[in-house]
């Protein structure tokens, strides 16, 4: 599935690719999809181009026993509805996936698909509003010696939408209101209250477990929860929390602080990306298509990216201190949260206010006063969780006492900043993670399987 950052692109440039054609609604007048080689076989055609859509269409998509018809079966069959009967009338985001409105339709695209349509995208796979030339250019073109697949195509009268794919592992869900296409996950950023309560739950759930697996593990694992949270995403998250990496379940997930500390991280994540991304992405986009070079390829992670895969960040001298002092030999974590990194998240967006699990109610209290914030309720649902489970008062912070007037230090003072090389372990199953504090140091009494794979970052990454 999509990370969160990579889901949001992908909807501002449809979005604004759809602005250079006016307001609409567009009629749609064909579909297009390439063939998989086994469909070519069978249909006996090998030039490769991709192919107009049909009612006799029978292809489908999506991983191994979860596929589903690539057109809807409104669109198919004896008396089916005509495919001009479409008509784009709007694009919405939705965390893992993009659903547009077809008129008659929703399409839902992860990439998932039509009517309200709701497509959802999966790992390889970008969006681009083609002017009518350019798509014209790329129906010549056999599959064999394009880059990438056409998982869908929607032609309007003077742009086509299309989804394309490296492996063309798309699925659609169609229906015919935007409720039929299921639940949407919540976002973050749009209701974060909901997130709260997802994130709840899962933790009740699992509070009996035994939990010794790493969490970042587990987190990526619960991705109807964590939703948008993936490879680099979960690195980033533990960074701005002030987490390390090396953390078990159990740890995490059983203290106030630190999973309080991890929600304002995502939130504080995803308002950056949607404060960002424009402008980030504005200088690559070209006529309704994203075609960044490698100058702006670099800007991504030198704008957004804080640790995953850099061999050298350049951070606070005060966050440098403080991994130091862990790696020079200290038998505990200390804090490496930096405030200023999620300021904008105890300003409490959507009312919730999770300051008083992040420092200890007492320590808010202070800030709170100090700042003016919004004072806490006290009836989140993380708060209501730990209060039940009874340990809301026993847990520590692990966070050292502050100091109120510079808790916000301008991260933009570069004069204030040192390199520091980071540390990364490789996993079985869910890639590198990537640390300021080396995870499993000599003195540490890590499991072997997980200490085995511990490296430092070399010069070239």
């Amino acid at each position: 599935m999509p990370e969160l950052v990579e889901g949001l692109a992908h909807c501002l440039v449809v979005q604004w690719g759809l602005q250079l054609y006016g307001d609409g609604p567009f009629p749609v007048l064909n579909l297009y999809a390439d063939l998989t080689g086994t469909e070519a076989d069978d249909a006996k055609i090998t030039t490769g181009l991709v192919q107009q859509l049909n009612s006799s269409c029978e292809m489908r998509r999506g991983t191994c026993g979860n596929q589903t018809p690539l057109l809807a079966e409104e669109l198919c069959g004896d008396s089916p509805l005509p495919i001009t009967a479409l008509s784009l009338r709007q694009v919405h985001y939705s965390v893992r996936a993009m659903v547009l409105d077809l008129g008659p339709l929703w399409l839902k695209a992860s990439m998932r698909m039509l009517t309200e349509r709701k497509l959802a995208y999966l790992t390889h796979t970008s969006v681009q509003v083609y002017p009518k030339s350019e798509w014209t250019v790329i129906c010549t073109v056999p599959k064999s010696n394009r880059k990438f697949s056409v998982a869908l195509g929607i032609e309007c009268e003077r742009f086509v939408l299309a989804f394309l794919s490296l492996d063309q592992l798309v699925q659609p869900i169609w229906a015919s209101s935007r409720s039929g296409l299921g639940p949407e996950p919540v976002y973050v950023a749009g209701d974060f209250l909901g997130f709260l309560k997802g994130v709840a739950a899962w933790i009740e759930m699992n509070w009996a477990a035994s939990r010794m697996n790493l969490a970042a593990a587990a987190i990526r694992d619960a991705n109807h929860v964590w939703v948008g949270v993936g490879a680099y995403t979960v690195n980033e998250i533990f960074f701005l929390a002030g987490i390390p990496m090396g953390i078990r379940e159990r740890d995490l997930f059983g203290n106030p602080s630190r999973t309080a500390r991890l929600c304002v991280a995502y939130l504080a994540l995803a308002m950056r990306a949607e404060r960002e991304l424009p402008s980030l992405l504005r200088p690559a986009w070209h006529k309704g298509m994203l075609a960044p070079d490698s100058d702006d390829r670099k800007k991504y992670p030198d704008r957004m990216l804080h640790i995953y895969w850099k061999g050298s960040c350049l951070l606070p001298s005060r966050l440098v201190d403080l991994a130091n002092e862990h790696n020079n030999g200290r038998m505990f974590f200390p804090t490496r949260m930096r405030p200023a990194y999620v300021q904008e998240v105890f300003k409490a967006p959507n009312g919730v206010q999770l300051g008083h699990l992040v420092y200890g109610s007492d320590e808010w209290g202070r800030i709170e006063a100090h700042f003016g914030f919004p004072e806490a309720t006290m009836d989140d649902p993380l708060t209501l969780l730990y209060q039940k489970l009874g340990v809301l008062e026993t847990e520590p912070t692990y966070l050292r006492p502050v100091d109120p007037p510079s808790l916000f230090s301008d991260l933009k003072n570069r004069a204030d900043r040192r390199a520091f090389r980071p540390f990364a372990l490789q996993t079985s199953k869910k890639g590198i993670l990537w640390s300021l504090i080396d995870m499993y140091p000599e003195n540490s009494k890590a499991d072997a399987e997980y200490a085995s794979g511990k490296r430092e970052v070399v010069d070239d990454l």
